[in-house]
């Protein structure tokens, strides 16, 4: 909140509204709050986010009573449908949603207004919205969890007309939509197209609930089985684990250490199982099972042997260590088997401090040395470099499934003036998902 007098360096960014990957690229889930307090479903027509900083790379913002004029593009596809005026909306990240300030004005290819203050700003129509409600299920009524649900209008675009997402633990999906539209549900097995259901409904203003939705028995495999520990007792806190490609499917075991989920699946599938035993902090080596629609009856599986201790902690110029440590805290490896790169990322809700470091994968095997990527944290506001080669050490790396533990030090470089320097010391270890 003090004045500032100097350089100020612009990054900005535009977001496509016609964008295919748009569900991805831009913060939320285009649900706002609008003047009255109401949540409202929004119509996007572009999105752009701008940071300021100073010479020193401190964050600025636009002095109290000031305002700036940003002028957005305006693609062509969607022009036609575009108001002459049209609210404004900036992103909160305190609470996810979108909130509605100001207006921008249609002039010509582009909509221009004045902004108080710069995030992510959005132009964007406000549509009332309706709730929706529905259960997975297979034929005996066993809930159907972490499936995945696409609902969307018939028209494959545009895309952010689409809510994707999960089954919970209990198959239950509630979301909002728009009323007065025909809309299409997708469940589906998220590594395969085996066993789709689709199902066409309409919505019109009041709230709609579509009950259970039965997936067929051909289209179902029910996995039942017990879990105990190193002491042969049952795992009462603990979860069983099936892997399939490169999506984990997680569910908690009851107060015997026994599971019975359904999963989707309508042909032999070969799957990894792992199970986990959060008090002992220890797994089982994972199982190779081919899972077949119907009954698959595994037995019992000891969760002994790995530890599935994860955290990644890290140190900035000296400064106090920053550790995230499952299971309070999410700490995964991310990326793909054809993947160049891995990824290490750390998320705790109590935190703002989160970090993201990527290293190449080819050839990682315990005691290789991999090539250090990238490295950002929350507690660093400038964009860095890694100007000499740096070296990821792997002191772990287990098959998918087990675990991958390594280490760095490294001086990292801001890109921009006066190229401050960072002196970071990483450790992490993680479960191996690929």
């Amino acid at each position: 909140n003090a004045a500032y007098t100097g350089s100020v360096n612009i990054a900005a960014f535009w977001i496509d509204p016609t964008a295919s990957d748009l569900d991805r690229i831009m913060p939320g889930d285009l649900r706002g709050i609008d003047e009255t307090g109401s949540l409202k479903g929004l119509t996007t027509y572009g999105m752009a986010t701008v940071e300021l900083t100073g010479t020193s790379g401190e964050l600025l913002q636009i002095a109290a009573g000031k305002k700036a004029t940003l002028t957005m593009p305006l693609p062509t596809a969607a022009s036609s449908t575009a108001p002459s005026s049209i609210p404004l909306w900036y992103f909160d990240e305190a609470i996810g949603l979108w909130k509605q300030e100001g207006s921008a004005v249609k002039t010509g290819n582009t909509y221009v207004g004045d902004v108080s203050h710069f995030s992510y700003w959005n132009c964007d129509l406000p549509n009332a919205i309706v709730p929706l409600t529905f259960t997975v299920v297979d034929v005996a009524g066993n809930p159907v969890s972490n499936v995945f649900v696409t609902i969307g209008p018939p028209n494959p675009n545009p895309v952010w007309a689409h809510v994707q997402g999960y089954t919970d633990s209990s198959g239950y999906v509630s979301v909002f939509v728009t009323p007065n539209t025909q809309y299409i549900l997708t469940i589906s097995n998220f590594t395969s197209s085996c066993g789709n259901y689709t199902q066409n409904f309409s919505v019109a203003t009041t709230a709609v609930n579509l009950g259970n939705i039965v997936i067929g028995t051909g289209n179902t495999a029910t996995i039942t089985g017990t879990v105990t520990n190193c002491t042969n007792n049952p795992v009462t806190n603990g979860y069983i684990i099936l892997q399939d490609g490169y999506q984990y499917y997680r569910h908690a075991l009851d107060n015997s250490g026994a599971f019975n989920f359904t999963y989707l699946s309508c042909s032999p599938t070969n799957v990894l199982l792992i199970a986990e035993d959060l008090s002992s902090t220890q797994q089982n080596t994972p199982m190779n099972y081919t899972i077949v629609p119907g009954i698959n009856t595994i037995g019992n599986i000891q969760a002994c042997g790995i530890s599935t201790q994860r955290f990644l902690t890290y140190t900035v110029n000296g400064g106090s260590p920053v550790t995230f440590t499952y299971p309070a805290d999410s700490v995964s490896q991310i990326g793909f088997g054809q993947s160049m790169l891995t990824y290490i990322q750390s998320y705790s809700p109590s935190s703002s401090n989160n970090a993201l470091l990527s290293f190449d994968h080819a050839g990682i095997t315990t005691g290789s040395m991999q090539a250090l990527r990238s490295f950002q944290c929350f507690s660093i506001t400038d964009s860095i470099s890694i100007l000499t080669p740096i070296n990821v050490n792997i002191t772990e790396c287990g098959a998918v499934g087990e675990f991958i533990s390594g280490n760095f030090s490294a001086v990292l470089t801001a890109y921009l003036p006066p190229n401050n320097t960072y002196n970071i010391t990483c450790s992490f270890r993680v479960r191996r998902n690929f």
